[in-house]
């Protein structure tokens, strides 16, 4: 954050001890970048102040590592994605990355996700909680691994990341969770939407009944038997038609709910949903100890 801010946004004021960026009333608040959405690009403005505490207010100011400001520092600044990283804590030697998880549904964004996934050198895995634990702690020395490159650029590499098949149904059902309250509203829509379907066919075979209705009427009315023989054979052609009509609104109906049914189930499902994770940074994090020597200045 210092280094960022140092550098493209110098009048904000940077306190150490309470780890706060400020910046003062009479400075407008800056654009800093631009930052994808999942289906466009949105112009991020910088607030008054940021904080590092946990209770920092407000919470949207809070510095996080997946927070929009970080991701977007992430986007502006060339960074090693791969790095040793010697702290100071009694812990074991292991990896963290951090992944971005983006979820499509038949090519459709649906949502993205970031995750830190670890494992220390004996192949115990770490849970997301138990990463951002160790990266808190603090960094003696690093030393970077591979080449500097601008991160939006190695984001949009064509390598294909992999996470573990339990981490992608986690994100699966995360994301249907996420979603459990927006899709009862969209399940009433398609409830909706079907009863009127229905509805509009039933529409359309009620003249036909009400005209069976007026005929019947006027049985009663006829002169003759010769007129009422034409009006029952009228009568009986309109019956029959309006049977094959009912015969074919109830198949048309049954056919309405079976595909409201299975746009439920799709919807609530997690069939279809395809995972596309790639890859922000990877860790080495080891122990720091006095005696060893390491090139990288100290942080």
């Amino acid at each position: 954050m210092k280094f960022y801010f140092e550098k493209h946004h110098p009048q904000y004021i940077i306190d150490d001890i309470n780890q706060t960026l400020t910046l003062p009333d009479d400075c407008e608040l800056p654009h800093m970048f631009y930052y994808w959405t999942g289906t466009r690009n949105t112009p991020y403005t910088g607030k008054r102040q940021y904080g590092m505490a946990k209770d920092f207010k407000p919470a949207s100011g809070r510095i996080t590592l997946t927070s929009i400001l970080a991701r977007g520092i992430l986007s502006e600044i060339e960074v090693n994605k791969e790095a040793d990283v010697f702290v100071d804590g009694n812990i074991q030697p292991c990896q963290i990355k951090m992944y971005n998880v983006s979820l499509y549904r038949d090519k459709d964004f649906l949502k993205d996700y970031d995750v830190l996934f670890g494992e220390t050198e004996d192949k115990k895995l770490l849970s997301q909680e138990e990463c951002e634990k160790i990266l808190s702690l603090p960094v003696k020395q690093y030393e970077n691994l591979g080449r500097e490159t601008a991160y939006w650029l190695s984001a949009q590499s064509s390598s294909r990341e992999t996470l573990p098949v339990n981490l992608e149904d986690e994100f699966k059902n995360r994301y249907l969770k996420d979603q459990s309250q927006s899709f009862n509203t969209d399940i009433d829509l398609i409830k909706i939407r079907a009863n009127r379907q229905k509805a509009k066919l039933e529409q359309s075979i009620e003249s036909i009944r009400q005209e069976v209705t007026k005929i019947k009427n006027t049985l009663g009315t006829a002169n003759d038997r010769l007129e009422e023989l034409k009006i029952q054979k009228q009568l009986n052609v309109l019956e029959k038609d309006l049977r094959k009509k009912e015969e074919g609104l109830f198949l048309d109906q049954m056919r309405i709910d079976v595909s409201a049914e299975d746009e439920i189930e799709k919807l609530c499902g997690a069939d279809g949903i395809e995972i596309k994770p790639s890859l922000v940074f990877e860790l080495n994090i080891i122990l720091f100890k006095p005696n060893w020597q390491n090139s990288s200045p100290d942080l």
